[in-house]
């Protein structure tokens, strides 16, 4: 294995949380969708979930998590 590095654009992310059992998340996705492009903002990257609590010590209606998009502006 080797390990490379890359230079990448300079970005900000756009993201939102939610809360709830983690299959609703994919919902805010077009959330995420609309509001970079009624802020001309341009996704340029893959898209990072991040899970804020353990679903193994929470309730499913306690979870969190964040979505982020890595975007620039247009």
């Amino acid at each position: 294995m080797q390990i490379e590095l890359k230079t990448i654009k300079k970005h900000q992310k756009a993201f939102i949380r939610c809360k709830g059992p983690y299959g609703e998340a994919a919902s805010v996705y077009s959330d995420l969708f609309r509001y970079a492009a009624e802020n001309k903002l341009q996704i340029v990257g893959p898209v990072t979930e991040i899970y804020l609590n353990n679903p193994y010590e929470i309730p499913e209606g306690e979870l969190l998590i964040e979505v982020q998009f890595p975007v620039v502006n247009i």
